[in-house]
């Protein structure tokens, strides 16, 4: 089973999503012949084959390993564990993306309470949890509440130096919900200083900063927001 379960990191790790999927599967089913529906290593197997098929698109699939894993960590820990919170992150991002925005903000709320009584240790954690729950609101054009989760969002990220990518998102979707509001101003800041964060921690020639500018120059492409492309890129850039 340990042997099945390693190749199966590999291969995951090597971007052989297909092969590594069958061995966690083949992992996964030992573990349970050998130790028992509840035991760690079903649990860490559950998690890892949610994220393979996560990462290949078939979110469905995704959640339903998911699930289990959420249903195996209520029984096995405390109500408040960290890992019961993860569980809901995990099962709310997977309903996210198949559409499914009522239940996603449901278990959005429910990682979120666990990650605050758990606090300080979590911070990042809440930080990450109402960044993701943001994606919602944004999506049903609630865009107040977007700014509003976004900017809580920020308080449990900034000052974080393992979390500077993820303070850098958290602006550029800001910025992007302010400019839907109209508040221009403000809202080129966020992007100028969103760009200048991706541009130190991953540099000037890294792909995603070039993808990192093109999408932060869609936001702002709509004449409510720029007379034009060319105007907002040496806004932003300058």
């Amino acid at each position: 089973q340990f042997a099945t379960a390693e190749l199966g990191y590999l291969l995951s790790e090597l971007g052989r999503g297909r092969e590594s999927r069958a061995w966690f599967e083949e992992s996964l089913s030992l573990a349970r012949t050998l130790y028992g529906d509840d035991d760690d290593d079903v649990l860490d197997l559950l998690t890892q084959l949610s994220r393979v098929f996560s990462i290949a698109g078939d979110y469905p699939r995704a959640l339903k390993f998911r699930n289990e894993v959420l249903e195996l960590s209520q029984r096995k820990f405390a109500k408040d564990n960290l890992k019961i919170g993860f569980a809901h992150h995990d099962v709310a991002v997977s309903l996210l993306s198949i559409g499914d925005t009522k239940q996603a903000e449901s278990h959005f709320a429910a990682a979120i309470r666990i990650f605050e009584k758990q606090s300080p240790t979590a911070t990042e954690s809440i930080g990450l949890a109402q960044l993701d729950l943001s994606d919602i609101y944004t999506q049903t054009k609630n865009f107040a509440k977007a700014a509003e989760t976004i900017e809580t969002a920020l308080t449990h990220l900034r000052n974080r130096p393992d979390y500077e990518v993820e303070v850098a998102d958290a602006l550029a979707a800001l910025s992007f919900v302010l400019g839907r509001q109209g508040n221009q101003e403000p809202a080129v800041g966020h992007a100028r200083e969103a760009l200048r964060i991706y541009q130190r921690v991953l540099g000037e020639n890294h792909a995603d900063v070039t993808l990192k500018k093109q999408a932060l120059s869609l936001h702002y492409s709509r004449k409510e927001i720029s007379k034009s492309l060319c105007n907002f890129t040496v806004t932003l850039c300058g």
